[in-house]
């Protein structure tokens, strides 16, 4: 739902589309209704927290200031050597005659220029944040290979019940353009612009069941102390995935079992697909599959434990097995038994819990690029499915998309983002609200040309930190910067992929980059205006180009086809 033209009265109309309006996504509207005036009402067939409903949007009132998402009216423009007409906007979604609407990036040719991307005129805010309120498996178990814990990890704080609105950042003066062309102005946001709606905190949709037991392997004794294991599971784990999954998730103290006595294993045996393993023999599927079931057989036979009743069974394992961690993936095969194994130390590793566990969740490993434009397994230190072992760290944006526990502000496509014109979005933090970011569906442009099929996503975010949500530990190159994410939802297991970490000022994809990080992008530009840490809010822009370079007609249409932040600039 976005501001339209002025309507038969001259009144400003709502245009109404089949886009995402917060926690409701419309899926079809009466045939001939586009547009409501004040007063107006439809009835729509759509969707609320998974189920198909009928509602009414009725507009009681327009506001154009009071949007989440806005086209902020540009600058006068500089004088140009030769006068240019500014038409409306090329496939822009809805008509205005009445102003012509951009945005900003100040930044030289996406494709080709030299610049870095960097702005010298906003800065980011001194980060001084306010407490924020809180923020089926496969055969084949995912190892984790991820830098070493420190043996000393940080405690997780305790969760804020719910969230709640920031205050609202000061709006900053923008540049003025230097030469001769029309310049997308930078966030001149007034302060009325308010968050998306959040949705009632629903009751938990899935509940976990945890067996928590150390094994002794074919004489090997087991070093974890049981006071560790049992702070981790009763007091670390349910506060974190409360809070992480915004009261989605929850582990309730009557359905964890810590058992007190070790679970004593042999040396050798045969799990139930038939194969033979050993304890001092790899750490494969089926070696991992045949000492878990054999410390359940102990358990059920020997300390009469019930572990049928539990869905999520973790083993520590004796230092002798040398390993560092793996969990059982749902996205491999959901009829196998979620299990995680973890090393035997004298301490416990909070950081390969939630890694663990998340295999079970279905999560894939957190991929990014090092600094040779290599794609790393564990490169996204931004979150707990790559290395971003300081706890707590909230899932990233695109993994917590994908269990449900985040709603994005928005989901843009090709009408969404006409070419040549800079949308604006104030992002809240992901840790503090499960409703923010962004998700661009790409495909509905590229047609899948470049790779860019089905449902596969673009995520832009906003990793705000303070010392009580679920950010608090992250690491500081993520602290308080907008993040640029692939996912590719279309394959059957998907990996996210961090392609940027920005700040104010910062652009991806970052001009004249032949990284593979800045080449995969699909035409869409992303452009941190400002960030306000203690606000809670990031300003950023989006700008999809069609042409790496402004030619011919091009620079004549009014339009930023290329992205470069300067209306026909050739």
């Amino acid at each position: 739902m976005e501001t339209s033209g002025a309507g038969p009265s001259g009144t400003p109309r709502l245009r109404l589309q089949n886009s995402r309006l917060w926690a409701l996504a419309w899926a079809s509207l009466p045939d001939g209704v586009r547009s409501l005036s004040v007063g107006d009402s439809v009835t729509v067939t759509g969707t609320c927290f998974r189920s198909i409903v009928p509602f009414t949007v009725r507009a009681t009132s327009i506001d154009v200031n009071l949007l989440n998402t806005v086209e902020d009216p540009s600058p006068s423009p500089s004088p140009s050597p030769s006068p240019r007409r500014t038409p409306a906007p090329k496939r822009s979604p809805s008509p205005d005659n009445s102003a012509d609407i951009w945005g900003w990036g100040s930044i030289d040719n996406i494709f080709d220029g030299n610049s870095d991307g960097n702005d010298p005129s906003p800065s980011n805010d001194t980060p001084d944040p306010s407490p924020s309120p809180r923020p089926r498996a496969s055969p084949k178990p995912s190892p984790r290979a991820s830098p070493s814990p420190s043996p000393s990890p940080s405690p997780s704080p305790s969760p804020s019940p719910s969230p709640r609105p920031s205050p609202k950042p000061s709006p900053r003066p923008s540049p003025s353009p230097k030469d001769g062309t029309k310049s997308a102005e930078a966030d001149n946001t007034d302060g009325s612009s308010v968050w998306p709606a959040q949705p009632p905190s629903p009751p938990p949709s899935r509940t976990m069941s945890l067996l928590a037991v150390a094994m002794e392997l074919c004489g090997n004794a087991n070093q974890t102390p049981l006071d560790a294991i049992t702070s981790a599971v009763t007091d670390t784990l349910p506060a974190y995935f409360a809070a992480a999954s915004f009261g989605q998730l929850s582990i309730p103290a009557d359905q964890i079992r810590i058992v007190s006595s070790r679970a004593v294993v042999g040396c050798s045996g045969t799990n139930t697909n038939g194969v033979g393993w050993r304890a001092s023999g790899p750490t494969d599927t089926d070696t991992l599959k045949g000492w878990a079931e054999a410390a359940d057989s102990f358990m059920i036979n020997r300390l009469r434990v019930p572990v049928a009743d539990y869905d999520y069974r973790m083993y520590w394992m004796p230092a002798s097995t040398g390993m560092s961690g793996f969990g059982t993936s749902v996205c491999w095969n959901a009829m196998e038994q979620n299990r995680v194994w973890l090393p035997g130390t004298t301490w416990v590793d909070q950081y390969a819990l939630v890694h663990e566990l998340g295999h079970n969740l279905g999560l894939m490993h957190a991929q990014g690029y090092d600094s040779n434009g290599q794609l790393a397994e564990y490169g996204d230190g931004s979150c707990p499915m790559g290395s971003g072992t300081s706890m707590p760290t909230h899932y990233s944006a695109p993994s917590s998309m994908a269990l449900g526990w985040t709603t994005p502000q928005a989901e843009l496509r090709d009408d969404d983002l006409p070419v040549g014109v800079w949308k604006s979005f104030m992002l809240r933090g992901l840790a503090d609200a499960p409703v923010s970011g962004l998700r661009v569906l790409p495909a509905s442009w590229t047609f899948g040309a470049n790779g860019w099929t089905g449902y596969d996503q673009i995520v832009v975010s906003f990793r705000r930190a303070t010392d009580t949500n679920m950010d608090a530990g992250l690491q500081p190159p993520y602290r308080n910067k907008v993040q640029v994410h692939s996912y590719e939802a279309s394959q059957t297991c998907p990996h996210s992929v961090l392609l940027s970490t920005l700040d104010a000022g910062g652009v991806w994809p970052k001009p004249g980059s032949s990284l593979p990080a800045d080449t995969q992008s699909p035409g869409l530009v992303v452009r941190v205006n400002r960030i306000d840490a203690a606000g809670g809010a990031a300003y950023v822009r989006l700008c999809r180009a069609s042409v790496k370079k402004e030619t011919g007609a091009l620079c004549r249409d009014g339009l930023d086809n290329d992205c470069d932040g300067r209306i026909d600039n050739c």
